[in-house]
């Protein structure tokens, strides 16, 4: 982290692993993760999340869904770290995108995709 973070900003910036609880959710700004469902969790409570693409095994192509689908942003390179500041300006996570993570596929709309129809 020292390498893309000044000193002061390390002082605001919290690493954590784990499970997701409501409190950690209810304290923070944004999230950066890699090949997580954390997007979906964010994005179901408003919260901007960005996925390290460059992680991303291409073969599972999970971290795809979670850019196509609005869940996260993606991130190209380590380097776009810095610009996250920036990129919050205009990253917002919509109620239809909220809402389209909260209710479960219908059956015939997973059989649907399933078959590739």
């Amino acid at each position: 982290m020292g390498a893309v973070l000044g000193a002061a900003d390390r002082e605001i910036v919290d690493m954590v692993q784990g499970p997701l609880t409501e409190e950690l959710l209810a304290d923070i700004w944004f999230a950066v993760t890699v090949e997580s469902s954390v997007s979906v969790d964010c994005a179901i409570q408003g919260i901007p999340c960005f996925l390290c693409r460059w992680f991303i095994a291409p073969l599972v192509g999970y971290g795809e869904q979670f850019v196509k689908y609005g869940a996260a942003r993606g991130l190209e390179s380590p380097q776009e770290i810095v610009r996250i500041p920036e990129m919050l300006r205009d990253f917002g996570i919509g109620p239809e995108v909220q809402q389209r993570l909260r209710n479960p596929i219908e059956a015939g709309r997973l059989e649907k995709l399933l078959r590739g129809s």
